[in-house]
């Protein structure tokens, strides 16, 4: 079996962090091949990946890679941030929208590409010994196996790793002739800027 890194994010949804959701775009960027006939058989991967899903419990363990989300960590040269493992499709996804095959246009040429919707798992780091194992052959739910994806492939049962933005609550007080309080809510945003709601709770 073979690992699977995906470095070309589209960050969706307010970010892989908040939405637990990744969507990345197969390997079939430029017109003029067809959308499994690609060099590295990425597209190739994904169609028989997410088929594998959607199989038995040794279909899964058998034909669906580990797949691990990095993101560039920095500007220039080669260093990456891993971000998750991830399991294919998503708990409220049909097949069609797990995996899709979209049309594209580049200099007036229509060629298609996949684009396929992964969940990221509960799970923060995977042991370097557990890659080995199943780079090696191993069965991949032994060992070190996360426990997260042991339960995806046993029953396709999504774990998501959330982390929403907090949101913070300020209230000024402030008595006017009416008995009428003024409430400011100030929202943290994904953007750094605050989006602000004004409200006016009238008392008795």
């Amino acid at each position: 079996m073979r690992l699977t890194s995906l470095l070309r994010m589209d960050w969706h949804s307010g970010g892989v962090a908040r939405s637990g959701m990744a969507y990345y775009y197969g390997d079939n960027r430029t017109p003029g091949r067809d959308l499994h006939n690609t060099p590295r058989a990425g597209n190739q991967l994904l169609r028989d990946a997410f088929a594998a899903s959607h199989g038995t419990v040794a279909e899964r363990a058998a034909g669906v890679p580990p797949f691990l989300l990095f993101e560039k960590a920095g500007t220039s040269g080669r260093s990456v941030r891993f971000r998750g493992l991830l399991a294919p499709g998503g708990p409220t996804l049909t097949s069609d929208d797990e995996l899709a095959a979209i049309w594209r246009t580049t200099d007036d040429q229509r060629f298609q590409n996949y684009r396929a919707r992964f969940t990221v798992l509960d799970h923060d780091r995977v042991s370097r010994k557990w890659l080995q194992h199943v780079l090696a052959g191993g069965d991949p739910l032994v060992g070190d196996c996360p426990p997260a994806w042991r339960r995806w492939v046993a029953g396709r049962t999504y774990s998501p790793l959330l982390a929403p933005f907090p949101v913070k609550f300020y209230c000024s007080h402030r008595a006017n002739p009416s008995g009428a309080m003024n409430a400011v809510v100030s929202r943290s945003c994904f953007q750094p800027q605050f989006e602000q709601v004004r409200c006016r709770v009238r008392t008795a």
